[in-house]
């Protein structure tokens, strides 16, 4: 985490066709190659930006900001794709982890398919990192609803 690099383990999902119909999110699998990649690309951005400060060369420097608006698209997309997933499963139960608690809601990934929605009802005392049974209570593709009750 030197110079600037930040490792943070997350996981996304990716979705899977079978005969040109979506059956699933998966989580991506953690990949060396591309780890290497991108630390590689890392070291470069350092060692190019000191002999560039080193010579005395103006360099042009970017400063990415979260979450930027591809990444809010790509979570839209994937929450409308596990909403259709998910259209004909309420009332199914599942086990979840929570993954966020705050003012706007507390919500919960569940891992089949990979996807994350909100409770709605029975949130009460979950926190970040708690475990729990959720129902799946409504759906809507169209504004990338999911919602859960407390089972």
């Amino acid at each position: 985490m030197s110079r600037g690099a930040l490792n943070v383990n997350t996981i996304a999902a990716r979705p899977v066709f079978r005969d040109g119909q979506l059956v699933d999110l998966q989580p991506h699998e953690k990949n060396r190659a591309k780890d290497l990649i991108a630390d590689l690309m890392i070291a470069t951005n350092g060692a190019t930006a000191r002999f560039l400060v080193d010579k005395g060369f103006p360099s042009i420097r970017r400063f990415l900001q979260a979450p930027r608006r591809w990444d809010r698209i790509e979570l839209q997309v994937l929450k409308a794709a596990g909403a259709y997933l998910l259209h004909d499963r309420i009332g199914d139960v599942f086990d979840a982890l929570v993954t966020g608690a705050a003012a706007k809601g507390t919500f919960v990934r569940i891992s089949s398919p990979l996807l994350e929605g909100r409770v709605v009802r029975g949130f009460e005392g979950l926190d970040v990192g708690d475990t729990a049974r959720v129902r799946l209570v409504a759906v809507d593709a169209e504004k990338s609803f999911i919602d859960f009750e407390r089972a």
